[in-house]
């Protein structure tokens, strides 16, 4: 158990910035791809993660790239 809890934590920002570099239409194509399943509810799942743990920094590079906030 240990190693699997290690891969997923090393890995998990990396499934992050792919899940966010989804337009909408693209994850909803993969929902429509994995059909209903374990794949599909953890597609739903990071995304949800995603969103609640991520977003002021997703918030603040927008603002960076919009030039509304120096860095």
């Amino acid at each position: 158990m240990g190693i699997k809890r290690e891969v997923d934590e090393t890995l998990r920002p990396g499934v992050y910035a792919l899940v966010d570099s989804c337009s909408d239409q693209d994850r909803q194509y993969l929902h429509t791809v994995f059909g209903e399943g374990p794949c599909r509810n953890y597609l739903a799942a990071l995304k949800q993660e995603s969103d609640l743990n991520f977003k002021y920094m997703k918030e603040r590079f927008r603002k960076i790239k919009m030039g509304k906030v120096r860095v």
